[in-house]
C-alpha cells in the first residue's frame, strides 16, 4: 500500500496504472491520440491556481490531494494535475478527466453558447458518465490488486466514490454544495470534493 501513498513521479506514471486495466487501455489509446493530434495536454496546475486550492484545502478539517481538472475552450483542451498528490488518488482522477476529454458533448457545449440551464444539464450528464467510467476502472484496478481496495478505504471520508458507485443524486448534492445550483465543472479536485 506503501506505492499508492507516495507522491506521483509524473503524469507517465500515473498512465502505467490506467493501462492495467481492460477499459483503462481503452480510454488511454483514445487519450492518446487527442494527444497526438495536439488536441489536449497534460500539464501541472498554474503555481497561481494550484496556491489557491491548495489554501482551501487547508482550511478544510481533513486537506485532501489537489487531484486534476479538465478545461476545454472547444477547440483544445488541457488536464491538469497536481503530481504532489498520492498516486492512489491521482490515478482515478486522471481517468475520470482522460473520459471528461473523450466526451464530445463538453467540446461542443465550450464551442457553442449554450443558456444556463441546458449548460448545467450537458455538465451534469458528462459528470455522471465519468463518475459511471470512473467506478467501472476502478473495480477492474481492485480485482487485479486486492491491496488498492485497502488504500482506497482510507480514503473512505474524503472521496467516497473511490470505495463504491457514485450515484446521480449524490453527483448533484456535490455540485449544488459547491455553488448553490446543480453545475456540475469539469474538473476533478479536493476543493469540489472530488
Amino acid at each position: 500500500m506503501k506505492s499508492f501513498s507516495n507522491p506521483a513521479q509524473s503524469w507517465e506514471q500515473i498512465l502505467a496504472w490506467i493501462v492495467k486495466t481492460q477499459i483503462g487501455r481503452e480510454v488511454l489509446n483514445q487519450f492518446r491520440q487527442q494527444i497526438a493530434a495536439n488536441q489536449v495536454r497534460i500539464e501541472p496546475y498554474p503555481r497561481s491556481i494550484h496556491l489557491k486550492l491548495q489554501a482551501l484545502s487547508e482550511e478544510k478539517s481533513q486537506p485532501a490531494p489537489l487531484g486534476a481538472a479538465f478545461i476545454t475552450d472547444g477547440k483544445n483542451g488541457t488536464v491538469y494535475l497536481d503530481t504532489s498528490g498520492p498516486l492512489g488518488v491521482l490515478v482515478p482522477f486522471l481517468f475520470h478527466e482522460m473520459i471528461h476529454s473523450l466526451d464530445d458533448s463538453l467540446w461542443k457545449a465550450a464551442r457553442n453558447y449554450l443558456r444556463p440551464s441546458l449548460q448545467r444539464e450537458v455538465l451534469f450528464a458528462a459528470e455522471c458518465r465519468a463518475f459511471h467510467a470512473q467506478h467501472h476502472f476502478l473495480e477492474q484496478l481492485k480485482l487485479l490488486h486486492p491491496e488498492y481496495r485497502a488504500y482506497c478505504k482510507t480514503w473512505e471520508v474524503q472521496f467516497p466514490f473511490l470505495n463504491r458507485e457514485f450515484l446521480p443524486h449524490e453527483i448533484a448534492h456535490l455540485y449544488r454544495s459547491i455553488d448553490g445550483e446543480v453545475t456540475p465543472l469539469r474538473r476533478n479536485t479536493s476543493t469540489l470534493g472530488t
